[in-house]
C-alpha cells in the first residue's frame, strides 16, 4: 500500500488576527458599540423656551445640540484601586451660545470635573477648574475629565447623563475587566480545490486573554465544516481545529463563520475555488462479446486519475444526485402508502372484532373494558408497524443506491474504491445473460473530482442454445385413410451450452393426430448425449389436406426449432378387374351367375359394401359368400346373379 501525506497550512502561515481586539468594544448582543452609538442617544426633550432666549436652532431636532467625543468612553487594562482617566469633549454645533451640564454620577467609581487645557498649563491644575455647568460659544467645545477608580478587575457599565437647553442625552461608559482574548486567523483561504474533494486546513485557536472562556463557531450550511465547533480554553491554552472544504459545484465559494465567546462575536471570511480535475474513463462505450445464456464473459475499463489528489469513486445507477433523490422520495412515498394501508387494515380488523364480541357478549357492563382491551391491542400492532416502516425508511435514506442491474445481466467490480494521484484502476465488467436478446445498460461513476458523473454505456448480446433438427420437415404425399405413417427425426446440440427442449402440442384437427415418442428432453454438449432420436407417427380417419407447424421450445426468449409436416389424406383406392358383367340372355325367372374380382390397391385393409341401383334407388347388395373387408393389396372374388322381373333388356352399374 502507498500512503501520501499532504502538507496543510498552519495557523502561522495564514494571516493572524486578535479577534478580541475588535470584540472588546461590542455589547452583549454582539454589535459594535461604535456602530450602535454613532450619534448621541437622546432620552428626553426639554422646552428650550424655558432655558434660552434663542429657541430657533440650526441643529436638527433628532440630533443633540452638543457632539460628544468620544461617543463611547472605554476603560481597559486597569488594575484594582488604580485610577484611570479619560477626557470627554462636548462641542456646540449650533450658531448661538448654548448651555451644557453633566449630571454628576451617583457612583463613587466615577468622578467628573470640568477643565480647561492650554499649551503651558496642566489641565488638572486647581486654577483651571470651572463649574459643572457652562455656556459654550458656537463651534467651541468644553472638556471634562472622567476619573475611574475600579474596586476589582471586573466589567463596569454606566450611562453618563448630559443636559442641554433642548434635550437630555447619554454617553455610555464601559469598563472591560478580565477578558478572554482569542487569537484566530482573520480569514481562511482554501485556494483551488478539486470539486467533491475534501480539503482539510488545521487552524490554531489560542486564549491570550486573562480569563478562561467558552467559545463557539457557527458555520454556514454549505460546503464548509469543522471537526469541532465549541470548546473551553483556559488562560494561555491553545487548541487545533481542522476545517474541511468539500465543494459540490465548480465555482468560487465565499462564506463567513461566526466565532463567539463571552457573549461577543466576530466574523471570519472563508473562501475557496473548486475546479474539475482530469479524471476520466478509458472508454465510454463497452461492447461485450456475444455470450451464451448461462455463461459469463468479462471485459475491462480503466478509471484514470491525472490529478494530484486521491479520487474516491462509486458506481451508481442514477445519472445525478437529483435523480437519486427523486427515486428515494418515490420509494419513501410508497412505504408511507403501505404503512397507512396496514393501519387501516388493523382498524377494520378491530371494528370487526368489536362487532363479533358485541354479538357474543351478554354482559353489557364489560363492554367498556373490552373496547379498551381491543384499543390497546390495536395500538400495540400499530406501533409495531410504525417501527418496522421507520427502520425501512431510515435504511433507505442511508442507502447510497450503488449500481445494480435489475436483470442481473451486468455486474461491475469494484463498486467503490480510491484512485491514487497519477494512477489508474481497472474496473471489471461481468456479462451474464439470462435470455438470448440484446442487452443495454447505463452505469454512472461518481468521482470526487468531477461535478458530473462519468457515463459508461454497456452493450451485450445473449446467445441461446444452438440446436438443429434433421430432417426439418416431413412431406406426406397421398396418404390413405387410417394408413399409419412414421418418421424419425433427430434433435442435436451443435452449440457450447446444454439445453432442455419441449415439443409443443398442436390443437388443430390434424395436429392432434401426430404423436411423438418423446416430447421433452435434455441435450448436453458432448456425444453421445448431444443427440436425441424421436419417432413421429401419423394416422387419420378423415380425408383432407394438412400443413402442421410444430415448435420445439429451447428456453425462455429463445427462437424455437420448427418441424413442419405437410400432406393429403385420401380415400383408399380400389377397383374391379372386370369393367362389366354381361349376362346376355337370361330366361325369365331363372338365375345366371357371374364372377367379379374386387382389388384393394391401398396399404390398409378396406371394409366395403356394394350398392346396385334399382329403379332409381340405390340398394345395398351383398354378393354370395362375400367377405366384408379386403386386406391391403388383396382382392375379393364376388359371385352375382341378376333377378329379372320383366321381359326387357337392363343395364345396371354397381359401386363399392
Amino acid at each position: 500500500f502507498l500512503f501520501f501525506f499532504f502538507k496543510q497550512k498552519t495557523a502561522y502561515e495564514m494571516q493572524r488576527g486578535l479577534v478580541g481586539s475588535e470584540m472588546c468594544i461590542r455589547d452583549r448582543s454582539g454589535k459594535n458599540l461604535l456602530d450602535k452609538y454613532k450619534k448621541p442617544q437622546i432620552v428626553q426633550f426639554l422646552n428650550i423656551n424655558d432655558f434660552s432666549s434663542y429657541p430657533d436652532s440650526v441643529v436638527p431636532i433628532q440630533e443633540a445640540l452638543f457632539q460628544p467625543s468620544p461617543v463611547v468612553i472605554q476603560f481597559r487594562g486597569y488594575e484594582p484601586l488604580h485610577i484611570q482617566t479619560q477626557i470627554l469633549r462636548l462641542r456646540n454645533k449650533d450658531k448661538v451660545s448654548r448651555r451644557v451640564k453633566i449630571i454628576p454620577p451617583d457612583s463613587n467609581l466615577f468622578q467628573i470635573t470640568p477643565c480647561k487645557q492650554t499649551k503651558e498649563e496642566d489641565p488638572k491644575a486647581p486654577q483651571d477648574v470651572d463649574n459643572m455647568s457652562s455656556r459654550v460659544a458656537p463651534g467651541m467645545e468644553i472638556s471634562f475629565e472622567i476619573k475611574f477608580s475600579p474596586e476589582a478587575k471586573i466589567d463596569y457599565s454606566y450611562d453618563l447623563n448630559i443636559v442641554t437647553e433642548r434635550e437630555r442625552f447619554i454617553v455610555p461608559i464601559r469598563a472591560i475587566g478580565c477578558k478572554a482574548l482569542l487569537e484566530f486567523p482573520d480569514a481562511l483561504d482554501f485556494g483551488r480545490v478539486p470539486v467533491k474533494h475534501e480539503t482539510k486546513m488545521p487552524v490554531i485557536i489560542s486564549n491570550i486573554g486573562e480569563t478562561a472562556t467558552k467559545w463557539h463557531i457557527g458555520l454556514p450550511g454549505t460546503c464548509f465544516s469543522a471537526n469541532k465547533t465549541e470548546g473551553i480554553l483556559e488562560i494561555g491554552q491553545s487548541e487545533q481545529l481542522v476545517f474541511q472544504f468539500c465543494p459540490q459545484e465548480e465555482r468560487t465559494y465565499f462564506e463567513k463563520l461566526t466565532l463567539s465567546y463571552d457573549n461577543l462575536e466576530a466574523e471570519v471570511e472563508m473562501k475557496g475555488t473548486s475546479f474539475a480535475a482530469e479524471v476520466y474513463l478509458s472508454q465510454q462505450v463497452l461492447t461485450m462479446k456475444n455470450t451464451y445464456v448461462g455463461l459469463s464473459n468479462y471485459d475491462y475499463v480503466e478509471l484514470i486519475n491525472n490529478s494530484n489528489v486521491p479520487v474516491e469513486f462509486s458506481w451508481r445507477s442514477a445519472k445525478s444526485e437529483k435523480e437519486e433523490k427523486e427515486k428515494k422520495d418515490q420509494l419513501i412515498q410508497k412505504l408511507q402508502t403501505d404503512e397507512a394501508a396496514n393501519k387501516v387494515i388493523l382498524e377494520e380488523a378491530q371494528l370487526e372484532e368489536s362487532e363479533e364480541d358485541s354479538l357474543d357478549s351478554d354482559d353489557s357492563y364489560d363492554e367498556d373494558e373490552l373496547n379498551k382491551k381491543r384499543e390497546r391491542k390495536t395500538k400495540k400492532k400499530k406501533d409495531i408497524v410504525a417501527r418496522t416502516y421507520a427502520s425501512l425508511k431510515a435504511a433507505l435514506s442511508q442507502d447510497v443506491l450503488l449500481f445494480r442491474d435489475e436483470s442481473s445481466t451486468f455486474k461491475i467490480e469494484p463498486l467503490t474504491g480510491v484512485v491514487f494521484p497519477k494512477s489508474k484502476v481497472t474496473i471489471s465488467v461481468c456479462f451474464s445473460p439470462e435470455f438470448a436478446i440484446d442487452n443495454a445498460v447505463e452505469a454512472f461513476c461518481n468521482v470526487t473530482c468531477s461535478a458530473v458523473r462519468l457515463h459508461l454505456q454497456l452493450y451485450g448480446k445473449g446467445l441461446g442454445p444452438e440446436a438443429g433438427i434433421s430432417p426439418p420437415s416431413w412431406r406426406l404425399n397421398d396418404v390413405s385413410v387410417n394408413e399409419p405413417q412414421k418418421q424419425t427425426i433427430h434433435i442435436f446440440n451443435q452449440g457450447q451450452i446444454p439445453f432442455d427442449f419441449q415439443i409443443k402440442q398442436n390443437n388443430t384437427a390434424f395436429g392432434r393426430l401426430f404423436e411423438f415418442s418423446q416430447r421433452e428432453g435434455h441435450l448436453d454438449t458432448v456425444a453421445p448425449n448431444n443427440d436425441v432420436k424421436i419417432d413421429v407417427s401419423f394416422k387419420s380417419s378423415k380425408v383432407g389436406d394438412f400443413a402442421e407447424r410444430f415448435e420445439i421450445q429451447l428456453g425462455k426468449k429463445v427462437n424455437p426449432l420448427i418441424f413442419t409436416c405437410e400432406g393429403k389424406v385420401i380415400a383408399p383406392p380400389m377397383k374391379f378387374e372386370e369393367t362389366e358383367l354381361d349376362f346376355k340372355k337370361v330366361p325369365f325367372k331363372f338365375e345366371e351367375w357371374k364372377e367379379a374380382t374386387l382389388v384393394n390397391l391401398s396399404n390398409v385393409e378396406i371394409y366395403f359394401e356394394i350398392e346396385i341401383p334399382e329403379e332409381n334407388e340405390k340398394k345395398t347388395f351383398t354378393p354370395e359368400n362375400c367377405p366384408k373387408s379386403i386386406k391391403e393389396h388383396g382382392n375379393c372374388l364376388l359371385y352375382t346373379s341378376p333377378s329379372p322381373r320383366d321381359l326387357s333388356t337392363s343395364r345396371m352399374p354397381s359401386s363399392a
